[in-house]
């Protein structure tokens, strides 16, 4: 993949890239005149370290964290540093910024937002499989070295019998704990994460050879991740390779780093409509054996020029009130839902459960529905799977689910 440097120096800091080039490149930043601006600035710097290429890779990575990374991802890394994240809050200026600063933190933290980029990517790309685990929460993991060396072995093997990787090359294991924030919500989510880089494949790439682009097949790196919710139970491995080398991985991760190997349900995962919500839809009920209605209880929506806001329904559970309503009420036709270009991010639904008892009042189901495409549905359950299945889906709300047909 080729890159414009020029862009991205024209995007960034020009003190920031100064000083990562003093770090990792002194005898080019010196012959640089840092006098110059923008693009034109990018171009010296283009010209100065194009037969450095150590300094040309690195250049490439941060472009990639650049385009692809979010900040969200990036601070999901850093939770554990309070100071870095601040300091990386403090930034003016886009992720072209943000990436280089990042760089300069060491390799290792920037090779593991690396690692999250390419999971959060993938998941955005649907490009996963999800388990849920039945771990008793008293087990423990390690990831000793001894215990990451074991896992690389394991996922040896299962490359070496998987149709979609040529023999496995050179493998690099990356581990590192990392807390979401989820934009819809005020809660955390502590994952692990494990990234194994595997030059497993042969590709036609466009590379940096002696100042110019030339066209060569080299081995590619392919990463195979697994992202372990340990609160949720829930297990995603995002790699490329059919469902049996998947499985396999997601398996590995036990077997390497723990003493048990618990069992892994498939946790289907459908995408969310949120168009579907952008007016108010009809959630018609016909059979009430289970549920007698439903109502939109919360919705995030963001506005044309970005702002984010929210608007609930919880002091109107008792009442068939819902967020529509309710913003028609507070602002008229300059409701989110009377107008074009606002997007729905995020929404809850309540669902009213027919009482067990004539007298008692019915209990409430949340259905979260996230910005991520994920939901709070448990489809193994046979109630979650009604919901999915013959309510969700059919009012519009979620895409049918497909069977997989990836099989090695």
């Amino acid at each position: 993949m080729t890159i414009d440097i020029p862009r991205l120096v024209a995007a960034c800091d020009k003190d920031l890239v100064r000083d990562l080039l003093h770090n990792i490149a002194p005898d080019q930043e010196a012959i640089i005149d840092w006098s110059l601006t923008a693009r034109v600035l990018g171009l010296a710097v283009q010209d100065a370290i194009s037969d450095n290429s150590t300094v040309w890779v690195r250049l490439q990575q941060i472009a990639g964290l650049a385009q692809h990374g979010r900040k969200p991802t990036i601070r999901s890394v850093l939770y554990h540093n309070t100071a870095l994240r601040d300091a990386f809050d403090e930034l003016s200026g886009g992720m072209e910024t943000g990436a280089v600063w990042l760089a300069l933190q060491g390799d290792e933290l920037f090779e593991y937002c690396l690692s999250a980029v390419h999971v959060d990517h993938g998941l955005n790309k649907r490009s996963w499989k999800a388990f849920r685990v039945r771990l008793q929460k008293t087990a423990e993991l390690s990831f000793s070295v001894e215990r990451i060396a074991k896992f690389q072995r394991l996922v040896r093997e299962a490359i070496r019998a998987c149709p979609s990787f040529d023999a496995p090359g050179e493998l690099e294991t990356h581990h590192f704990r990392r807390v979401l924030f989820p934009e819809d919500t005020h809660s955390r989510r502590a994952l692990e994460q494990v990234t194994l880089f595997a030059e497993a494949r042969r590709v036609t790439e466009d590379v940096f050879v002696e100042s110019r682009v030339q066209t060569m097949v080299r081995r590619k790196v392919d990463s195979i991740s697994v992202i372990h919710d340990r609160e949720r139970r829930e297990l995603d491995v995002v790699t490329i390779g059919g469902k049996t080398f998947i499985e396999q991985v997601g398996k590995n991760y036990f077997l390497a780093f723990s003493d048990c190997a618990p069992q892994l349900e498939p946790l289907i995962r459908r995408k969310v409509k949120f168009d579907t919500l952008q007016r108010k839809p009809p959630l018609d009920m016909v059979d009430q054996s289970r549920f007698t209605h439903a109502k939109i209880d919360e919705i995030r929506v963001r506005s044309p020029s970005g702002g984010l806001y929210t608007f609930d329904a919880k002091d109107y559970r008792d009442s068939d009130v819902d967020v529509y309503e309710i913003a028609r009420r507070d602002l008229g036709d300059r409701s989110p839902f009377e107008q074009t270009g606002w997007k729905v991010v995020s929404a809850r639904m309540i669902l009213y459960a027919v009482p067990s008892k004539p007298h008692l009042k019915p209990k409430m189901r949340t259905i979260d529905l996230k910005s991520n495409g994920h939901t709070n549905l448990r489809e193994q359950d046979d109630t979650d799977l009604y919901i999915a299945d013959q309510l969700l889906t059919s009012w519009g709300i979620l895409e049918p689910h497909e069977a997989d047909g990836d099989d090695d």
